[in-house]
């Protein structure tokens, strides 16, 4: 009688370890650092107002910063300003384009050539022409949880105005 009693110990120490290790198990970790999972578009959007000095015309915006990776190793950057309620395109504030490689978690992204809105002229560009520039590296932690691409900065330095992490979502079209 006491060996089918310890048996049947036994028996649940067994099954409630088992339970415990296919639960454990069976839970998928949402954070993927799988570089091919950072291939194509990611943004971020803002909204503002803006009003030209010399007139009273005001601008409510949407500000928009998309980053695409595309096979092998291409960036394309662009701060685009659409206008908010429309959504029609007006311009752009920003363009660049490089390259980029995954080192385990950390992203390394180069910029070849970009292009700047020259905001003495206009708020935003219809077009920008890309020119080479002086290749400028920038290395972030990156983190991809489901479809937000979370980048963490390295610290600051003393003074600086830096921000510590930025996300962005998978673009659907």
């Amino acid at each position: 009688m006491k060996k089918i009693e310890r048996f049947g110990g036994i028996k649940i120490i067994f099954f409630i370890s088992f339970f415990f290790s296919i639960i454990l198990l069976s839970c998928d970790n949402p954070v993927e650092n799988d570089p091919e999972k950072l291939f194509g578009t990611w943004f971020n959007e803002d909204s503002g107002i803006y009003t030209e000095e010399s007139h009273a015309d005001t601008l409510f915006y949407t500000d928009r910063l998309e980053i695409q990776f595309i096979p092998p190793n291409i960036t394309k950057t662009e701060r685009k300003i659409f206008e908010t309620g429309t959504n029609i395109f007006l311009g752009y504030r920003y363009r660049g384009e490089g390259t980029f490689y995954v080192s385990g978690n950390r992203l390394n992204m180069f910029t070849d050539k970009a292009a700047y809105n020259d905001d003495e002229v206009s708020f935003y560009s219809t077009s920008l022409e890309l020119i080479p520039i002086r290749r400028e590296p920038e290395r972030v932690t990156y983190k991809i949880n489901m479809n937000i691409l979370q980048f963490i900065y390295p610290p600051c330095p003393p003074n600086a105005n830096c921000i510590g992490s930025q996300s962005f979502f998978r673009s659907s079209y």
